[in-house]
């Protein structure tokens, strides 16, 4: 799988996915760095892990496109495809976007609520964006998202459902 540039790729898709009107809004994306295209459960080489499951398997940072908006989320080998927390429930989106080169260190913030300044932001929904995160779900480290529409909570999805957690970890550059 080829590595793209962030922002050229998110604005492609942002002119083929969504309407004119929101693409401004997933071209402000391009902070996180590197991506490569996915789908039915491939991760690109190169692609760090963001977590694990409950038996020690790899997670990664993934986003993918659901309801006009990208959402951050997690995909490994063998899921079949990006999996997000929206609504309530646990999203499987294809195709989607895995991270490649997108954040130095996962950094817990001061606060409940709080997003520590470099944050990764991997989607945008409404006009807010939505940050990388990670958060304990179940024995495992789930990378979610966290922003004004999780009420700042890092949101994970797993075994069809999603967890708003308060206890997280945000990806910075």
């Amino acid at each position: 799988m080829k590595t793209f540039v962030f922002s050229t790729l998110i604005a492609l898709a942002s002119a083929v996915l969504t309407p004119a009107s929101a693409a401004a809004d997933y071209i402000e994306m391009a902070s996180v760095g590197g991506l490569a295209f996915g789908s039915n459960g491939s991760v690109p080489a190169g692609a760090r892990p963001a977590g694990r499951e409950n038996d020690g398997r790899a997670l990664f940072s993934c986003t993918g496109m659901f309801n006009g908006a990208f959402h951050p989320g997690k995909i490994r080998q063998g899921l079949p495809g990006c999996h997000i927390g929206y609504g309530g429930k646990e999203v499987i989106v294809n195709p989607y976007f895995v991270t490649t080169n997108g954040g130095d260190a996962w950094v817990a913030p001061r606060q409940v609520g709080d997003v520590p300044p470099g944050a990764v932001i991997g989607g945008g929904e409404n006009g807010s964006p939505l940050y990388v995160c990670r958060a304990y779900v179940k024995g495992g480290v789930h990378p979610g998202k966290i922003g004004a529409t999780t009420r700042w909570n890092c949101n994970a999805g797993l075994g069809g459902k999603e967890y708003p957690v308060k206890d997280y970890e945000v990806l910075v550059r």
